[in-house]
């Protein structure tokens, strides 16, 4: 995904700082967060679909119920869940994106 949500320049810049953990959205935001136990602040960027729905529980689990210090970038939030559907008209998977991802926060 770096290509589509623009890490590649990142990555060209830092090689060693960059890590592409494929279409695997649960596996990117359990790693950041093993990464921010260990005192790294890792930035987990992927589409905002995939990131406030198939990978909410290990936000929730592993970076929010344990005040991770991660960053979340998303992208594209006005995706539709089957990548085939780009409503820029509609805000309604936005909206849930924010709303899932706003429960998720401690405190």
């Amino acid at each position: 995904l770096g290509k589509y949500t623009d890490m590649y320049i990142f990555a060209k810049e830092f090689p060693d700082r960059y890590y592409q953990m494929g279409m695997a959205e649960q596996l990117l935001f359990g790693a950041a967060s093993g990464l921010a136990a260990e005192g790294f602040m890792p930035f987990a960027t992927t589409y905002a679909v995939f990131a406030s729905r198939r990978a909410y529980d290990f936000i929730h689990q592993t970076i929010a119920e344990e005040d991770r210090n991660v960053k979340i970038v998303c992208a594209l939030p006005g995706c539709g869940a089957d990548l085939t559907v780009f409503m820029p008209a509609s805000r309604l998977p936005a909206r849930q994106a924010r709303a899932a991802i706003r429960a998720a926060r401690r405190g």
